[in-house]
């Protein structure tokens, strides 16, 4: 039985100080360095376009181990991101955060640091343009965290930061700013002292940290949050798992549960990372499915759809070799989906990263991976206002432990412009001047290089969101301006 807990969990508020730590940065940004893999026809028959042009990629790093776990584009269309470094061998891991311009070189960085270590899980700019860090804080040599909330000025200067715990520990996975300017913080808190048993938990503050309600969320699994989004009616849609599935949960804006889902299946492992809400206030969750018997172990992404009562419109999954995971995506401007996380090559022991996009409907428009001699691993991705994308996490510089946060900036995928109707269809019948008997059908136009699905109305052929036409119900050969 699943259950809402409305008794407040008790929760001790400590403002920590957190010193400033000057350490020497090093930044290396420049053109691709390492094997760049095109578009592999592996996931699908559909139609593939090529996948977007690398543009630049940077990595950032002390002298140690350094990550990139949430970017997010600025208003002045640089990047902000946050993670965790281990600046110096003398400091436990430090917040960092790290703004730079539109080609990736650093303008400032800030770590934020406390006696037992901190770390960053994801950052976003503020409506007074600053920024909102949420992430974990240990607070005691027994390594118990607690749920970390640091706010700061346009220059990455600390104005305050909250932290949210109980006995036993805690830590905030994903926030946001709320409409009423204040913030939503999801993660876990443990409810016993062993650290076996969690439960999803959400906090609710004010413009300042202040808490208004915090709830948990909790059923016969351990259980943890991932992610919240406030939804159009003013309420929060919260993505976490248990021990096998992917939790979904609707609440109203006090958190009250209005209706739960589980997704899964007896035998096989399901974990959600992200959730978004879609235009038809239905949702899209992006994760991945683990098979693991004493045959089979191997994992790949998971995308499902659902209307707005978390029922499933579809669920498909998505390889490329035997270890395939999405850790972050994002509903594209064109009403797709784009995913970031990682593959593990055929006979190697490392990862590259691996990005996808899908259409709504779930089937493959593009896919790419990018990797190096040693492991590599994107974290968070975001479309970018010129309709690129931003991806971050890190690079391993060798096959030790050293490892230094990397950001990948994506250009904006630009299909060829068809300039001839024509050409062969899937089952080699002339269609020129093909009048139509059926509004519903749909013609596969060979175009080279390229397939498009055209589909058909009485008055128009449609292509994505172009319009071609029709004379007298009759495809029209000849050259058209296409801004597809």
């Amino acid at each position: 039985m699943y259950k809402t807990q409305l008794t407040r969990l008790p929760v001790y508020l400590i403002v920590f100080v957190f010193l400033l730590v000057e350490a020497s940065l090093i930044i290396n940004c420049q053109p691709l360095t390492f094997t760049d893999q095109d578009i592999n026809n592996v996931l699908s028959d559909e139609p593939q376009l090529l996948p977007p042009r690398m543009e630049w990629d940077c990595t950032y790093g002390f002298q140690n181990t350094d990550t990139a776990n949430s970017v997010e584009q600025t208003s002045d269309s640089g990047y902000i991101f946050t993670g965790k470094t281990w600046h110096t061998e003398s400091y436990p891991s430090d917040v960092w955060l790290l703004k730079t311009d539109n080609e990736g070189n650093e303008i400032w960085n800030k770590t934020f640091h406390n006696q037992y270590g901190d770390i960053g899980n994801y950052v976003q700019q503020t409506n007074d343009n600053g920024y909102i860090i949420i992430g974990g804080n240990t607070v005691s040599t027994g390594g118990v965290d607690d749920v970390l909330l640091i706010k700061t000025d346009s220059e990455g200067n600390e104005q305050w930061n909250k932290t949210f715990g109980g006995p036993y520990g805690d830590n905030g996975a994903y926030g946001q700013q709320t409409n009423d300017n204040g913030y939503i913080i999801v993660g876990y808190t443990h409810i016993n002292v062993t650290h076996l048993d969690s439960q999803i938990w959400v906090i609710k503050t004010d413009e300042n940290g202040n808490e208004h309600w915090n709830r948990t969320y909790g059923g016969n699994h351990s259980e943890w949050g991932t992610f919240i989004q406030q939804t159009n009616d003013n309420g929060y849609i919260i993505l976490g798992n248990n021990d096998t599935q992917i939790i979904l949960l609707k609440t109203d804006e006090n958190g009250l549960a209005q209706w739960y889902k589980t997704y899964g299946q007896r035998g096989l492992y399901y974990a959600g990372y992200k959730v978004e809400q879609t235009i038809d206030n239905g949702y899209i969750i992006m994760g991945y499915v683990r098979h693991w018997d004493l045959l089979d172990n191997y994992v790949n992404i998971l995308l499902i759809r659902t209307d707005e009562n978390g029922n499933i419109l579809w669920m498909k999954i998505y390889q490329k070799y035997n270890f395939d995971f999405c850790w972050d995506g994002q509903l594209t401007s064109d009403g797709g989906i784009i995913c970031v996380g990682t593959t593990n090559p055929p006979g190697q022991d490392i990862q590259d990263i691996w990005v996808i996009e899908i259409d709504a409907y779930g089937d493959l428009i593009w896919e790419r991976t990018f990797g190096g001699q040693f492991e590599d691993c994107a974290h968070s991705i975001q479309q970018t206002n010129d309709n690129g994308y931003i991806l971050a996490g890190y690079t391993h510089l060798n096959n030790q432990s050293d490892k230094d946060a990397y950001l990948i900036k994506l250009a904006a995928n630009t299909i060829p412009k068809p300039s001839l109707i024509a050409g062969t269809i899937t089952n080699l019948q002339d269609y020129t001047n093909y009048t139509i008997f059926n509004a519903k059908n749909t013609i596969l136009f060979q175009l080279n290089p390229l397939r498009f699905n055209y589909y058909f109305t009485n008055e128009e052929i449609i292509v994505g969101n172009d319009k071609i036409g029709l004379l007298n119900d009759k495809i029209i050969l000849g050259i058209f301006n296409s801004n597809i």
